[in-house]
């Protein structure tokens, strides 16, 4: 293989895993909302245990099986 498909090759794999990497973050981007929504809570209290300021086992588990959600969807 010449080195410009060396090269072509690699600017594929990376342009992919920027990929898998943006779609990711906007999977995550909306997940303490989805959280809120669900529990029928204020978003940011949601926060506020995500961030350790609270703490809600409830609310835990529920961001947890929200994020075990979006890591099965991204390796799919």
């Amino acid at each position: 293989m010449c080195c410009c498909m060396s090269n072509t090759v690699a600017r594929i794999r990376t342009d992919r895993s920027q990929r898998r990497t943006f779609s990711k973050a906007i999977l995550y981007q909306g997940i303490l909302s989805r959280v809120a929504q669900r529990l029928g809570l204020s978003r940011s209290h949601v926060y506020r245990i995500a961030i350790g300021q609270r703490q809600s086992s409830r609310v835990e588990a529920a961001l947890l099986a929200e994020m075990k959600k979006i890591e099965r969807k991204c390796a799919a």
